[in-house]
């Protein structure tokens, strides 16, 4: 299965919590272990280095240090895509959500996963996928019993 996680899931895995269980890390860790594929395009990459150091509700609780060492884990895990060629096709109420929806496309991603309600608020019809939140995909995960069910 192939899998474009949005940076807003990113940056709240990168957010200190005391729950080991939320959707976010259980998504993540099934990633790691390649249970799914984990598509990343480089402006992903880019917007969670740029959002997790620039952003002074984020900067305050990350450290650049620990993004760094994120960003490694992700990229020794998933697929770094190659880069597309913009611009992207207008499609969400925000453009600067365009491109991921280009690389879901463009990958054959099976689920782009998002918190992002510009993004979940698309109409599926004129996509080959369905983006889901991430409780909705950790339900598609223990469907498929690619995780345990909890």
């Amino acid at each position: 299965m192939r899998v474009i996680i949005d940076a807003n899931i990113y940056l709240r895995m990168l957010l200190p919590s005391d729950n080991p269980f939320r959707a976010v890390a259980v998504i993540l860790a099934a990633g790691q272990d390649r249970i799914f594929t984990m598509l990343l395009p480089p402006e992903l990459i880019v917007e969670i280095v740029d959002k997790a150091t620039s952003k002074p509700s984020l900067r305050k609780h990350i450290r650049r240090e620990r993004v760094e060492t994120f960003v490694g884990l992700l990229e020794q895990s998933g697929e770094v895509l190659p880069r597309l060629s913009g611009p992207f096709q207008a499609v969400c109420r925000d453009p600067d959500d365009d491109y991921l929806l280009a690389y879901a496309a463009s990958s054959n991603a099976d689920f782009p996963v998002s918190g992002d309600e510009d993004v979940l608020a698309l109409d599926r019809v004129q996509f080959d996928f369905e983006v889901v939140d991430p409780a909705s995909f950790l339900n598609v995960l223990r469907q498929r019993r690619l995780i345990p069910a909890q």
